[in-house]
């Protein structure tokens, strides 16, 4: 598998660009600190998902009190309801337990069916 960012440098990317331009804009979009190390492959699908110049092919505009098409969203305009995808994950996780919040454990324990048993605070 070869690095992005090799092949970023192999095609005559500079070490400037990648600092200060597609660094610092990808990882805010990813919240990761480092982009070296993700496959070649994923150029393609972050351009898509987040380009770094939106046009009428790659993102949508809306109208706005300011103009006609100001708001370019990419297509993580659906990151606005991300919060909720995980808090339905957590309450499907925690359906059919006792699920105490803001109590310590105290001890854990493996019964002998494998099952743990957990003494809280309280």
């Amino acid at each position: 598998v070869v690095p992005l960012y090799s092949m970023f440098r192999a095609m005559g990317g500079s070490e400037l660009w990648w600092q200060v331009v597609f660094t610092p804009y990808y990882t805010a979009s990813f919240l990761v600190d480092e982009l070296r190390p993700f496959p070649a492959v994923f150029g393609p699908l972050i351009e898509a998902q987040i380009p770094l110049l939106p046009n009428k092919d790659n993102a949508r505009s809306f109208k706005s009190h300011r103009s006609e098409s100001d708001c370019n969203i990419t297509t993580c305009q659906t990151w606005k309801d991300a919060g909720k995808g995980i808090r339905e994950v957590f309450d499907k996780l925690t359906a059919d337990i006792d699920l105490r919040e803001n109590t310590r454990v105290a001890d854990v324990s493996i019964l002998p069916n494998g099952k743990k048993r957990v003494r809280d605070e309280f």
